[in-house]
């Protein structure tokens, strides 16, 4: 077995079926390839080629900007906008904190 991206980890089994765990090691595509002749059966007959398996990973945490067009000084509400670089789910007004302030009119819409 090839694993490219990826390490295994809990490779069990016997017979006709195994299991193994394949944890991505880096952001992109995760391959897992079975070559002919690397199985035997009761006969001698080898396997063939499996075909490869490809998952994409995503290992990279999203990051987050905020912005405001307002002035740096000011005494009244302003909007703030976060932007992140991926899409985003659970970001909810409690996430946000605020010094010498509060949130409201929280919306978004996760893209």
């Amino acid at each position: 077995m090839t694993v490219a991206n990826g390490a295994v980890s809990g490779f069990t089994g016997s017979g006709t079926t195994y299991n193994f765990t394949v944890t991505p090691t880096a952001t992109g595509n995760v391959t897992v390839d079975v070559p002919a002749a690397t199985a035997t059966d009761t006969a001698g007959n080898n396997n063939t080629a499996a075909t490869q398996l490809v998952r994409t990973a995503d290992i990279t945490a999203p990051t987050v900007a905020l912005t405001s067009t307002s002035p740096t000084t000011t005494n009244a509400p302003f909007l703030v906008t976060a932007t992140f670089s991926e899409s985003v789910t659970g970001f909810i007004a409690s996430d946000v904190t605020v010094a010498n302030g509060t949130v409201s009119g929280f919306t978004g819409s996760g893209t």
